[in-house]
């Protein structure tokens, strides 16, 4: 939002919250309870045909294929840190910093095979009712602890004031494809 502007920033989130209101609760769930379909799958080829349920599918496949990579290599990063130091939560929890715990490939292995492939193997979301408040609440808990952090900057004075509208040096790609001041930190 920085480079954004508080003002295009603030509007852009409010839509979104407006967009997946619509399309998620007016959308989906009433479209799923009106038709009794338990999945997406399922609602798109009742309303739309199967043509349309096979590319609904295809796209889900690709942007959650992808999301969950990008996921894995966060979650390995939070959990065994960068080498050689390996400060990730691993080590803090429990002061190992090399052999297996310091082993990016078991460590996500482990967690794929025994928290990953279990609710993954669920067939239906009904299942996956308790997962998704446990999701919505760690992100009202990293909502409150980044207002926290601001307002703990804010109070020590460390924090940067933002700006109202877009910096549009930063925004707009530099001469040899560099990312313009935003990107050299200016």
């Amino acid at each position: 939002m920085y480079l954004l502007g508080l003002v295009p920033g603030s509007l852009l989130i409010l839509a979104i919250g407006l967009l997946t209101y619509f399309t998620l609760a007016r959308g989906l769930i009433a479209g799923s309870d009106a038709l009794g379909t338990k999945s997406y799958a399922a609602l798109v080829n009742r309303t739309l045909g199967a043509r349309a349920e096979g590319c609904l599918q295809l796209s889900v496949f690709v942007t959650c294929w992808v999301m969950q990579v990008v996921f894995l290599v966060v979650i390995g990063d939070i959990l065994i840190g960068e080498p050689p130091e390996f400060h990730g939560l691993i080590r803090e929890l429990t002061g190992l910093a090399s052999g297996p715990a310091a082993s990016r490939p078991l460590v996500l292995g482990v967690l794929s095979l025994c928290v990953l492939l279990p609710l993954g193997s669920l067939r239906s979301m009904d299942g996956l009712a308790a997962v998704n408040i446990v999701g919505v609440g760690s992100n009202g808990v990293l909502a409150i602890l980044m207002v926290t952090l601001a307002a703990a900057a804010r109070a020590s004075g460390e924090a940067q004031p933002l700006p109202l509208w877009p910096h549009w040096k930063g925004l707009v790609a530099a001469r040899g494809g560099a990312l313009g001041e935003a990107g050299r930190g200016g």
